[in-house]
C-alpha cells in the first residue's frame, strides 16, 4: 500500500479508489478513478492535488467543537505511484532488443 512516506510533492499518482469518498458531502470536487494527478501537498486528511482544490472544511469533533479548518485531501491508499509510459534509455534499449529479436529481413521488397 502507497504511504505518504513514499511520496513527495510533484509526484504522479494514479487514483485507483472512489469507494466511499466523501459520499455524503456533495460540493467536493473528487478525482476520477483512472486518472493521473501530481501531488502538491498532504496532510493527516491525505493528498493535495495540483489538478483539483477545494473549499476550507470546518471538520468538527462528534461533540460539535472544530477539530481543525482545512481541505479535503485523498487518502494515501486510494492512490498508486504512476509509472511514466515512456523513458528515454529504457524505450531505446527495448527496441535494440526487438530488432536483435527480430529474423533478419531484406532492405527491400518489390512485387511483380
Amino acid at each position: 500500500m502507497l504511504g505518504k512516506h513514499n511520496v513527495k510533492i510533484g509526484d504522479k499518482l494514479r487514483f485507483i479508489d472512489d469507494r466511499d469518498l466523501y459520499a455524503d458531502i456533495d460540493f467536493i470536487e473528487l478525482p476520477e478513478l483512472g486518472k493521473i494527478y501530481e501531488v502538491r501537498g498532504y496532510s493527516f486528511r491525505g493528498f493535495y492535488l495540483v489538478e483539483i482544490t477545494n473549499p476550507i472544511v470546518r471538520w468538527l469533533n462528534a461533540d460539535g467543537t472544530t477539530n481543525s479548518r482545512e481541505e479535503p485531501g485523498f487518502g494515501a491508499w486510494r492512490f498508486e505511484k504512476a509509472q511514466p509510459v515512456f523513458k528515454g534509455k529504457k524505450i531505446e534499449w527495448k527496441l535494440n532488443q526487438l530488432q536483435k529479436m527480430q529474423p533478419k529481413l531484406p532492405k527491400e521488397i518489390s512485387m511483380n
